[in-house]
């Protein structure tokens, strides 16, 4: 069943999927794009087949494997397909821009311009993540390496992040994660200034002097438990009765 993109959309936001979508979804991403509209993918490494054709047809090529740096460590990664990025190529996105950027696990991509690099220490490993990790493969290629492009098409444009988790709940919150996200988003958006500051939520914390933490403890340590034992105890004589 065929079906269209409202043209009234101004972002669209297309996830990462590791099997086939429903069909004729990849041509009305096109067709949106193609008559201007904004299109923002997020891909991780086992990316079904048929996404990557759809976005070579763009212009944008997802390399094979996944993006892993030999020096990770001294990079303070805790794994090798961890990606701690603190140089940013020159572009209206990443103007000023200093905070450290932690992707997860990335896949490397080719497209007309690269928004995020990765270090000259890293490549595409196609292996397992297994042992010690060595550029070895045919299809193998040294960094650095964009994990993050901008794809003309038509009148619009591609917005392609080989990795979808740093915007995740989990990794969101590190460096300057949401804020390089939101920079993105903005300048698709054309919405206003890539630089603007997320809004931080208001962090809470109840403080205690001595007396009420003894009321406290003796709420929690002793009543409860208590009324938790003579519970039990009534519960048991009135089966014992019966």
């Amino acid at each position: 069943m065929l079906w269209t993109i409202p043209e009234s959309l101004d972002l669209l936001v297309v996830p990462t999927m590791a099997r086939e979508p429903a069909p004729g979804t990849l041509e009305a991403i096109h067709a949106y794009v193609r008559n201007g509209g904004q299109a923002l993918w997020l891909l991780d490494p086992g990316i079904h087949r048929s996404f990557m054709d759809a976005l070579m047809t763009s212009g944008v090529e997802i390399l094979p494997g996944q993006v892993v740096d030999a020096r990770y460590s001294d990079h303070g990664a805790s794994d090798p397909n961890q990606l701690i990025l603190r140089r940013f190529p020159e572009h209206v996105v990443n103007a000023e821009f200093t905070s450290p950027i932690l992707l997860p696990a990335a896949v490397a991509l080719t497209g007309e311009t690269a928004l995020l690099l990765s270090t000259n220490t890293s490549w595409n490993e196609t292996g397992a993540l297994i042992g010690a990790l060595t550029i070895d493969g045919d299809e193998e290629v040294r960094g650095p390496l964009a994990v993050a492009v901008l794809q003309p098409e038509g009148q619009g444009r591609h917005a392609v992040v080989g990795d979808s988790d740093f915007l995740s709940n989990q990794f969101v919150g590190n460096g300057g994660n949401l804020q390089w996200g939101m920079r993105l988003v903005f300048h698709l958006l054309e919405a206003g200034p890539v630089s603007a500051q997320p809004v931080e939520a208001t962090a809470y914390r109840l403080e205690f002097d001595g007396a009420m933490l003894g009321m406290v403890g003796l709420l929690w340590l002793v009543l409860v438990p208590a009324g938790l034992a003579l519970v039990g105890v009534a519960r048991w004589r009135r089966l014992y009765r019966a």
